[in-house]
């Protein structure tokens, strides 16, 4: 494994440099130390790199070869990178060198690039927090700080071979024509396209009624006619309807006792909060642990109760929570002891994690970004909320009922299953605009 130092004035050519003869060497190179052991699936965090250098270019983006050269010494031999790529949201290129054997980020780079980077004492790891995200660095057995990785791309789609491996190959190359041809013709309907096959429309036509079908199995509904054609609908009419809930329930529990803990679902912090009784779960996701961003959530879940007219009286966390006692009000803060736990928390935030894995299992996706982990928690929070609790107060209304005072509606909460593609229609301005798309790729959350 290479580590990145400061560059280095680049000596005298040699006949080690005999493998590139036709191009000119780089005015400065970059000297290296090697280490034992092979970390490939890992990105490490070092503090002396002055560029990114990875080994493994299918954690990049966007490669194109560059110009230039820069040369990459180490103690056994000199190495070579003219090809850079992307990172994530990282502005600044990274060099690909597959002769080395480590992908090593510059600290200084990522510094520069605008990203909050902290050192959590605790846990012995650096976090990187980007805008929507935060990268964490545990510390590795050698004493590195490393980011466990297996692909920049997140592929949210299914693959076409899955679905074409059961056609011939004859059957797949006679579909691929038909959706060219379809492009090629101002990107009809596929039902209009098999009315001109049909009807024999186009002479010397060599596609069949059998390629277009096959054209949109394997390929799903050709999306150019789905962003250009999409017309807005007409909205449905808002008929807010609101549940009777019975007046003792609401009487006897006018003053709430919640529960609130921190939650890491896939490395994000969550704050998770249940009440006695009613036990409705909230979440809210937590950018940072700081005391303003635990604050804001706090206030978020008393707010929930508010509108139903009830009060928090009583807010049971740990220790981390102590800075937030004269920040949220008249809610009393319980704080536990180290030796002390609440069992109500732990067992509600075993129950998400169940919920989320199993959500996890019923979707084809290997890696999912953070926005995502996000809405899939929220979704399985949701539908916690939605079922009559075997411990709650009531068990024909479901906590979601019983505070909000709403039901669920097939047709609206059951449209689509969690990570399914949709293409949604989106409002452009100027409404007449022949630039913009009329819908949009998207993810169900």
């Amino acid at each position: 494994m290479f580590g990145l130092y400061w560059p280095l004035q680049l000596p005298r050519t040699s006949q080690s440099c005999a493998p590139w003869p036709n191009h000119k060497l780089p005015t400065t190179s970059y000297s290296f130390r090697r280490l034992p052991q092979q970390r490939i699936p890992y990105i490490l965090l070092e503090n002396q790199p002055t560029c990114h250098v990875f080994k493994d270019k299918s954690l990049l983006v966007n490669i194109q070869p560059v110009p230039h050269l820069i040369a990459i010494h180490s103690t056994a031999r000199t190495s070579y990178a003219d090809m850079v790529g992307c990172f994530r949201n990282f502005l600044d290129p990274v060099w690909i060198c597959e002769s080395g054997i480590a992908n090593n980020l510059s600290f200084a780079k990522v510094h520069v690039a605008g990203c909050d980077i902290k050192y959590n004492q605790e846990v012995d790891a650096f976090v990187v927090r980007e805008p929507t995200r935060s990268i964490i660095f545990n510390c590795l057995p050698s004493r590195l700080y490393g980011h466990w990785v297996r692909s920049a791309v997140v592929c949210l789609i299914d693959k076409v071979d899955s679905i074409a491996i059961v056609y011939a190959p004859r059957q797949v190359v006679a579909a691929k024509s038909a959706r060219h041809a379809m492009s090629m013709m101002g990107s009809p309907s596929s039902d209009t396209f098999k009315l001109m096959m049909r009807n024999n429309l186009v002479k010397n036509c060599p596609l069949t009624l059998e390629s277009i079908k096959i054209a949109d199995n394997v390929f799903g509904p050709d999306v150019a006619p789905l962003q250009g054609k999409m017309a807005q609908q007409k909205p449905d009419r808002v008929d807010p309807v609101y549940v009777d809930i019975p007046l003792e329930i609401l009487t006897c529990n006018l003053d709430v006792v919640v529960v609130a803990d921190l939650m890491f679902v896939n490395g994000l912090p969550s704050l998770v909060s249940i009440s006695h009784h009613i036990t409705l779960i909230a979440v809210s996701y937590m950018p940072s642990q700081t005391s303003a961003d635990l604050c804001k959530g706090m206030l978020q879940i008393v707010s929930v109760y508010c509108c139903r007219g009830l009060t928090v009286t009583t807010a049971m966390v740990d220790n981390q929570f102590n800075p937030l006692r004269c920040l949220i009000g008249d809610v009393d803060l319980n704080v536990t002891a180290a030796s002390e736990h609440a069992p109500e928390i732990k067992q509600c935030k075993r129950l998400i994690k169940e919920c989320v894995c199993a959500q996890k299992c019923c979707v084809p996706f290997s890696q999912l970004p953070t926005r995502v982990v996000i809405g899939r928690v929220s979704s399985c929070v949701f539908w916690i909320n939605s079922f009559p609790h075997k411990n709650s107060m009531s068990q024909t209304l479901s906590p979601w009922t019983i505070i909000p005072g709403r039901k669920l509606d097939h047709c609206k909460h059951c449209r689509a299953e969690f990570g399914a593609y949709a293409q949604v229609y989106q409002d452009t301005v100027p409404h007449n605009s022949t630039d913009l798309p009329q819908a949009v790729s998207t993810l169900v959350l």
